[in-house]
This record gives C-alpha cells, structure tokens and sequence, in this order.
C-alpha cells in the first residue's frame, strides 16, 4: 500500500492528473457527438457496480498496450531521424501509459474493498433463486445474449454470468412467479429480461 502512495504521488507531481482531466473531457466530448452513454469501456465505469469496474479494468489493460505500443513506434522513429512530432509523440504515450497505471492503482483499491461484501450478496441471491423451488433445477431456460440473441442454458449458468443486479431481478421475479397461480410450472418459465456474457 505504501508503495502504491508513492507511486501515484510520483504521477501526481509529473501532472498525470492534469492529463487525466483533458482525456476525460475529450472523451465526453466525443462521447456527445456520437450521442453515446457513458456505458462500461476504455473510458467510463458507468454505473458504479462490481461487474462494471472489471470492464472498466480490461479497458485500463487495453489502453496500456495501445499506448506502449505507441510509445515504442514513436521513440523507434526518432533512431533514424529526430522529429519533434515523434518526440511529442513518445511524450503523450507513455503520459497516457502513467493515467492508466494511476487509475489501475486506485481502482484496484475500490474493488478490494468491496469484492468481499460482493461475493457475499452474490451468493445470498444465488441460494434465494435456488431455494424458490427444488423444481427449477429440472429445466433450462431462456436468456438473451449480449449480442441479442436468444439462447436455452441451464439455471447454474444462468446464476453464474448474471450480474449483481440481474440476480436480484431473478430473485424477485421467481418470488412473484412462485406466488401466483402457475403451479410452479417452471418449464414455461423465461428470463429473456436478463443479457448475459455467453457464446
């Protein structure tokens, strides 16, 4: 931890903030233009949830190697000949690779704290699903993918892709279901309301 302190005071005096400031607005800035959300990626969290922050990681991870990869092909240029525009260049790269660092530190920390009482709410809604009825077990049923598409999976998979929130959707959703007169026929049963992360 302590050395973490140190290493984003470091980034701080060198102006990695100053820098974060201008990719932010420039980031909304498009954002706006293309009339997009702040949803989770390279750039945003979005909703400020578990499963987003691990988006929001791989995005860090993305960018890191975009712009050490620039970094390399601007600071290769100048051998032959030294050019202002691959100095400036090398420079913004590996300021871009520093704000990645910074905010892989910093979130990284967040996600520590909170990833325990995370998995303990995940695994609460998971027995309050499974504990509706023994009767879910005995069938698959069907979800939409990222990509729209309708898919048939079995309930375990169902629970262990599904976000924080779509488990408390589900959890509900079975209580409702469960209290009305459908004799718990579980095989007419969907949960096309939730997106999952499946092939």
């Amino acid at each position: 931890m302590k050395k973490n302190n140190i290493e984003l005071r470091i980034y701080e005096l060198l102006g990695v903030k100053v820098v974060q400031k201008i990719v932010l607005v420039n980031a909304k800035y498009i954002l706006h233009a293309m009339k997009g959300n702040e949803t989770p990626g390279n750039y945003f969290i979005g909703k400020l949830t578990y499963e987003n922050m691990n988006v929001y990681k791989k995005g860090i991870f993305a960018n890191s190697a975009i712009h050490v990869l620039g970094a390399l092909l601007c600071i290769a240029k100048l051998f032959p000949v030294v050019s202002t525009a691959y100095i400036v260049g090398a420079i913004l790269n590996l300021y871009l690779v520093m704000l990645q660092r910074y905010n892989y530190i910093k979130l990284k920390r967040v996600m520590n704290t909170i990833k325990p009482r995370y998995e303990r709410r995940r695994e609460e809604l998971k027995n309050d699903i499974l504990e509706t009825d023994s009767k879910i077990k005995e069938h698959e049923y069907s979800v939409m993918t990222s990509k729209d598409n309708e898919k048939v999976i079995d309930i375990d998979t169902i629970i262990n892709k599904s976000s924080l929130d779509d488990l408390k959707k589900m959890s509900k959703f079975l209580k409702n279901f469960k209290e009305k007169e459908y004799d718990n026929d579980y095989a007419f049963l969907d949960f096309q309301f939730i997106k999952l992360q499946v092939k």
